[in-house]
């Protein structure tokens, strides 16, 4: 991740884009709104809100980019810690960016002093190192877990003092499980900064770019390949009722590379503001003709989900089921047209072509599919045939 996330704007277009007072800096410097916000750390002030001033940074053009609040890299009760500014960054939707220091400072950790060092009765005296390269690579990769288990740590479990030498902040010995989760030695360093980058100030920000976010930063979103951002814009759309083609365009893009958390909420966004069933049905029945198979899977997996689906969907994407080689895909498929409770005559016909499969499984599935529904003569001979043959090469049907 880079570091340092500078934001670049002519004064002129500072002053045109806000009231005096609102911008830090002059002409080549970021442009940053502050916000007076109440947020908690579970680590200060027994996680009751503090006011603190989260500034939101603007593009040359004036769109928002995200946001960043300075905190300090460690909190230390006793006051004698070797303690920095940390300046932590988010982007628009409130994801985790980034984090900088000052020019000089460095971030510390405890270290056992050596062996021949005497001991004290209360144990080993540790001294403060600077972190280095490979340290600053995991905690890039700490604060950017979301699911890291230091959201279930307390801060008391972590913080017990210790008689040290030359050292700050030092925390007992990491218990195993947590071991993977911080730095060793900087336990209290990375719960607080964690805490920082996955807490409160996330949701903040999400709430703070609401309120101003225009049409060409949803465009922006809808094409990122991050699926908080994509998630952030959907939800935006939906809540405001907002719908135009350039949007609509992007959406349907999502639906052909986005993955399955972002794939639902598009296909809602675009079933809301379709003028009919019909064109809805016929804008996913041309998606899922030319995906891959792997997409295909993708769409019934999410398609599954939804209450209702018209007909001449299901009717199109019926008529791929003869290139279908997968038996999950095959599986998926027929499930959803047995949640819908679905069969028509020429949608019958499509799957007893499944009957002929090399894949034997594949083919059991459209039987017992088939066996269930109202046939004509056609497709209950066929089905019966299958049934025959089956049972006389000592396959078991059922």
């Amino acid at each position: 991740m880079l570091r340092g996330i500078t934001v670049l704007v002519l004064a002129l277009l500072a002053a045109q884009l806000l009231p005096a007072g609102d911008v830090e800096g002059s002409q080549g410097r970021a442009v940053r709104i502050p916000h007076k916000v109440q947020l908690r750390h579970p680590g200060i002030n027994k996680n009751l809100p503090l006011e603190y001033t989260l500034y939101e940074l603007l593009s040359p053009e004036g769109v928002a980019t995200g946001y960043t609040l300075t905190v300090d890299s460690v909190l230390c009760e006793s006051g004698d810690c070797q303690v920095c500014k940390v300046e932590m960054f988010w982007d628009v939707a409130g994801g985790f960016v980034d984090y900088s220091l000052a020019k000089g400072a460095f971030l510390e950790k405890a270290s056992p002093l050596a062996k021949d060092v005497p001991q004290t009765e209360a144990g080993t005296l540790y001294k403060g190192v600077p972190f280095t390269g490979n340290d600053y690579q995991k905690l890039d990769a700490i604060l950017s877990n979301k699911k890291s288990i230091l959201r279930e740590q307390q801060w008391g479990d972590l913080a017990v003092r210790r008689k040290r030498a030359d050292v700050d902040a030092v925390t007992t010995a990491t218990p195993a499980a947590l071991s993977r989760a911080v730095v060793k030695g900087a336990a209290l360093t990375c719960f607080h900064l964690w805490h920082w980058a996955q807490g409160d100030v996330g949701n903040t920000a999400r709430e703070l770019t609401h309120r101003r976010c225009d049409k060409n930063l949803l465009q922006g979103l809808l094409g990122s390949e991050k699926p908080h951002q994509i998630l952030f814009a959907l939800e935006h759309l939906s809540c405001h009722k907002i719908y135009d083609s350039a949007l609509a365009k992007r959406t349907r893009a999502i639906l052909q590379h986005g993955d399955n958390e972002v794939m639902g909420p598009a296909l809602i966004y675009l079933a809301n503001n379709a003028e009919d069933d019909g064109q809805f049905g016929a804008e996913l029945a041309a998606l899922y003709i030319d995906a891959s198979p792997a997409r295909r899977i993708q769409l019934v997996g999410v398609l599954g989900a939804m209450r209702e689906l018209p007909a001449s969907l299901l009717e199109a994407m019926g008529k791929v089921l003869v290139r279908m080689d997968r038996y999950y895909e095959v599986h998926l498929f027929l499930s959803l047209l047995e949640k819908h409770e679905y069969a028509s005559g020429s949608l019958l016909r499509e799957v007893s072509q499944l009957l002929d499969n090399g894949n034997f499984f594949i083919a059991r599935r459209a039987y017992w599919y088939l066996k269930k529904q109202s046939l004509d003569n056609r497709t209950a001979h066929l089905i019966e045939k299958f049934r025959r043959e089956s049972e006389a090469e000592g396959r078991i049907l059922e």
